[in-house]
């Protein structure tokens, strides 16, 4: 199984035990959604998300929630093979105002 199947495959696991968690924090609701929506997306997307959800944090001066997506997103880049595509989100990453 090659590292997108093992993380779909994690990701869907997630998901269901967080939709038989009885009484699940509005945090779980969001983290359910966004493993289920990343367990369908190639790396370089996800990346992408997580650098656009650091930016985003960052404007709303949440700076660890942005570190937590930005350190996601470099995570991820690292696995992607494609060498323009990763590339291109470490410069997205670059341009963050704490990198």
């Amino acid at each position: 199984m090659n590292d997108d199947r093992r993380l779909a495959v994690g990701l869907f696991d997630e998901v269901w035990a967080l939709l038989e968690t009885a009484d699940r924090t509005p945090e779980q609701d969001e983290r359910m959604i966004h493993a289920a929506h990343c367990s369908r997306l190639p790396d370089w997307i996800r990346a992408e998300a997580h650098e656009a959800l650091a930016r985003g944090h960052l404007v709303a001066g949440e700076t660890g929630d942005a570190t937590r997506h930005a350190e996601e997103a470099r995570a991820i880049a690292a696995t992607i093979e494609d060498q323009d595509d990763r590339e291109v989100v470490l410069g997205d990453l670059a341009t963050l105002p704490f990198e």
